[in-house]
C-alpha cells in the first residue's frame, strides 16, 4: 500500500486496530473504521458500526468503504474531505471537532474543510440508500 490508498480496519474499537488504522492516518492513508460501536471511534475517516465476527456484516460494510472510496476518487477527494465535506454540509451541524495529532494530520484536517456540491452530495445519499447501515 502506498500513501493516498485506502485502508480498511474491522474490529478497530481498541487495542492494536485502533492504534493501526491512527498510525495510518498519520501515514498519510486514508482509512475507514469498523467496530460495534463506531461512535467511539477516532478516525478523521469514515466510521461504520460492524461486527466483525458476522461476516455478512463485514462484506456489507466493505462494499460501503468502497463505494465511498470510489465517490471521493472519483470526485479528487481523500476520505477525510468527503466525510468532513458532509457533515459541514448537515444544516444541524454547529461544529465539527477534528482530532489532529501532529502538525500534518491539522493541515490536511483544515484543508479537508471542503463544500461539497449537490451532486456528491446525492451520490453520497445514493450509497446511504444502498448502505444504511452496512451491520445489518
Amino acid at each position: 500500500m502506498a500513501a493516498n490508498d485506502t485502508a480498511f480496519i474491522v474490529g478497530a474499537g481498541r487495542g492494536l486496530s485502533a492504534s493501526l488504522g491512527r498510525l495510518l492516518e498519520r501515514e498519510g492513508f486514508n482509512v475507514a473504521l469498523a467496530a460495534r460501536n463506531p461512535d467511539k471511534l477516532e478516525t478523521k475517516g469514515l466510521a461504520l458500526r460492524c461486527d466483525a465476527t458476522d461476516r455478512a456484516q463485514v462484506e456489507a460494510a466493505f462494499e460501503a468503504v468502497e463505494a465511498y472510496a470510489k465517490l471521493a476518487k472519483r470526485r479528487g477527494l481523500t476520505l477525510t474531505q468527503l466525510a468532513l465535506g458532509y457533515v459541514r454540509s448537515r444544516w444541524f451541524v454547529g461544529s465539527t471537532i477534528i482530532g489532529a495529532t501532529s502538525m500534518a494530520q491539522l493541515a490536511e484536517d483544515i484543508d479537508a474543510f471542503v463544500d461539497l456540491d449537490a451532486s456528491t452530495l446525492a451520490e453520497i445519499a445514493a450509497i446511504q440508500v444502498h448502505y444504511p447501515n452496512p451491520s445489518h
